[in-house]
């Protein structure tokens, strides 16, 4: 799933995914992300933390959360434009397995979505 309120930035970052063979489903706020989340299953999460309604933050931790009834740990790199150290460890705290700034670079996106899912 890749998670980003902006529609440009969804777009460039699917592109990437799809011409890597990836399936792609698409949210645009971190309510979409929770709805999605709890109606299909992901090999993993791109999420942006700053998002309408609800952020990629308090989703990742609701994510977390609802996974402790389960064995299930889905991946999820976070996706910002603040590539400061307190961003990453914010990341962290909520849960995120990873941190992607933007620009997204395409080579730098596959390698850490195999990285996170270990796929490496």
């Amino acid at each position: 799933m890749v998670a980003e309120d902006e529609a440009i930035n969804r777009l460039y970052i699917t592109t990437f995914l799809k011409k890597h063979k990836f399936n792609v489903v698409e949210a645009g706020n971190g309510e979409e992300v929770l709805k999605l989340f709890s109606e299909d299953d992901f090999d993993c999460i791109i999420m942006d933390i700053s998002m309408p309604k609800v952020n990629g933050l308090d989703a990742a931790r609701e994510i977390r959360k609802r996974e402790q009834a389960t064995s299930k740990h889905i991946p999820i790199p976070a996706l910002t434009a603040h590539a400061f150290p307190e961003y990453m460890k914010q990341c962290r705290d909520a849960g995120m397995d990873d941190y992607l700034t933007k620009p997204v670079n395409e080579t730098e996106l596959i390698k850490k979505i195999a990285m996170v899912t270990g796929s490496i």
